[in-house]
């Protein structure tokens, strides 16, 4: 089945809440000397909590989306299949709280939960180490552009730690056997039906449209916050 995307907006917007502090000594970000009181930074305790707080707040807010999302995905495909793709998105909300009850529609939250928290905490960890060692070997022409490739690598290392947790979500919004084997169980069955490289099917794709999407991100909010 056609797998969602990774939730890049509620990372990158969760970073936002905290991004201004945290990085008040990063590169072009060293705030305005002209604002009374004494400069604030988070401990990395701090970050770490308020990284993943706003990463599980996000995940349980837009899990319904992503699971009503990936069933019409899934029913709009092939030939056999027309009576469905016309169907709305409250129609599908209904229906599928009509036959497999509420509960169904945070199918998957599991690994989404588990995907996002340490995926959030990696990938923003990943990014300010990244920037700060490419800024600290660069020239100081060429240091605005740390964030470019500090946002592209830290991406690309998080979409590929958590590939199989985006998989095993993906599976589990839309297949109910799959859903009741629970997300080890049904793991396991891939394995042994698919192989262990059937956990980082879609992966290229991913890359393609995250990692870009991160080193453009970066280069922007950066050069904005200055």
């Amino acid at each position: 089945p056609p797998r969602p995307p990774f939730n890049t907006c509620g990372m990158e917007g969760a970073r936002l809440q905290q991004l201004g502090v945290v990085t008040a000594g990063g590169v072009g970000s060293a705030g305005n000397s002209n604002e009374p009181g004494p400069s604030k930074s988070l401990t990395a305790l701090e970050t770490t909590l308020s990284a993943c707080s706003g990463a599980a707040i996000t995940t349980l807010f837009v899990t319904p989306f992503d699971v009503v999302k990936t069933r019409l995905q899934i029913n709009n495909q092939g030939p056999d299949c027309s009576c469905c793709s016309s169907e709305r998105p409250s129609s599908a909300v209904l229906r599928i709280v009509r036959h497999e009850g509420v509960r169904s529609l945070w199918s998957g939250l599991q690994p989404t939960l588990l995907m996002q928290v340490p995926g959030t905490v990696l990938y923003f960890t990943a990014y300010e180490a990244a920037r700060n060692a490419v800024a600290a070997r660069s020239p100081q022409s060429l240091q605005e552009y740390a964030p470019l490739l500090a946002g592209g690598g830290a991406r690309l290392v998080t979409s590929t730690v958590v590939s199989p947790l985006e998989l095993m979500r993906t599976r589990m919004q839309a297949e109910q056997a799959l859903l009741r084997q629970g997300m080890l169980g049904g793991a396991v069955a891939l394995v042994r039906r698919e192989g262990v490289a059937a956990l980082w099917k879609g992966l290229g794709p991913t890359l393609w449209r995250d990692v870009p999407f991160s080193m453009v991100y970066w280069l922007g909010y950066e050069n904005l916050k200055r």
